[in-house]
């Protein structure tokens, strides 16, 4: 019975109970006693007014209404018919009825109010609130199917969310894990084409490396970061690409100073810079130009990385992006869903990335 108890009683339940029922109690009282007024017939305590009668209701179908809680707690979980639960409460309902008419009929009894008992009047006084007791009865049962029901499908709907989040989190993780070392091998590989030329500059280039590296790594477990702290780990990986192409390379950055604490993607412009270098330029005939730009419009950040190369092939333009990119749409798509687009197009000279993450 305890294990019954503390694995189907709920407080708040039954609290909301039997704050229903002494609602309906009082507006009940309220129609005795103004239509004792409107008949101009005052009710006198003891005499007329009875109200121990009314606690004894309330005692009793609370005591009820706890057990069948319970019970249809019992039954939710179960997963029972809804025709059985139905004629349950149906027989139940008049059950109930037929308890509290036979206590009310012996309190009356033991204290003079009737001489004696008369099935007939108590029949009579049954079926007279017959039609109200199975309202209010249905009612609480309503009541209590749609706490038990409200509290499984929110239930659920946290279990769904987790498991959505935790589903993310492994794309996200395994795409991050897919980035860092495809990033880490380029810039080696930069660095590599440096030593034979300039070793102070390889040497500084790794110091880069170095820094750029750390920054990545005290971010393990984060998907996005600070605008600003993105722009300082693009601002180290463009010093390594100017120390391999020199003046054959000019990346301008220019972001609006607002956005620098909004959180977007780690390691956003990287894969569309590096893209661009890798497909735009060997076609592109003296200094290649990146620009990177960010504003606000319409509620939403707007990043643009541009380049003045050669135009995208129109019949094969998805074989112009790499792993990178590819990447960095997957890793969109899980943080912000639709929310969230990345274009590809060609302009009137050179080719732009442009990437609407909200605010």
């Amino acid at each position: 019975m305890k294990e019954f108890f503390s694995k189907y009683y709920d407080k708040r339940l039954s609290l909301i109970l039997v704050g229903f029922y002494l609602i309906t109690v009082a507006l009940n009282l309220f129609k005795v006693f103004m239509v004792a007024y409107l008949k101009d017939a005052p009710l006198a305590l003891g005499k007329d007014f009875h109200y121990q009668i009314y606690v004894i209701d309330i005692v009793l179908v609370m005591l009820i209404m706890q057990v069948i809680a319970m019970h249809t707690k019992r039954l939710i979980l179960r997963k029972t018919p809804w025709k059985k639960i139905l004629l349950f409460h149906f027989v139940l309902a008049i059950f109930i009825g037929v308890i509290i008419q036979g206590v009310t009929d012996f309190y009356r009894i033991q204290f003079g109010i009737i001489p004696h008992y008369d099935f007939k009047v108590s029949l009579r006084n049954f079926l007279s609130v017959i039609d109200v007791n199975f309202l209010v009865y249905f009612a609480m049962i309503f009541i209590i199917y749609t706490y038990f029901y409200f509290n499984i499908i929110r239930a659920n709907e946290i279990k769904q969310s987790q498991l959505e989040s935790q589903l993310v989190t492994t794309k996200l993780n395994t795409l991050k894990t897919q980035m860092e070392p495809h990033f880490l091998f380029n810039t080696l590989n930069a660095i590599i084409g440096l030593i034979d030329i300039d070793k102070k500059r390889a040497q500084n280039t790794l110091i880069d490396l170095s820094s750029l590296l750390r920054m990545l790594t005290k971010k393990t477990m984060e998907h996005e970061h600070r605008l600003d702290q993105e722009l300082e780990m693009v601002n180290h990986y463009i010093d390594i690409l100017k120390v391999r192409f020199e003046d054959e390379l000019e990346i301008d950055v220019e972001v609006a100073d607002h956005l620098l604490d909004k959180k977007v993607p780690t390691m956003l412009f990287q894969p569309l810079i590096e893209n661009a270098i890798n497909h735009g330029f060997a076609q592109c005939s003296g200094q290649f130009q990146i620009g990177v730009r960010g504003f606000e419009q319409g509620g939403k950040m707007v990043f643009v990385v541009e380049n003045n190369g050669n135009p995208l092939q129109e019949n094969a333009p998805s074989r112009q992006t790499g792993v990178g990119v590819s990447n960095l749409q997957q890793r969109l798509k899980n943080l912000y869903g639709s929310r969230a687009t990345y274009v590809l197009r060609n302009k009137e000279q050179g080719v732009e990335n442009v990437i609407e993450i909200p605010l």
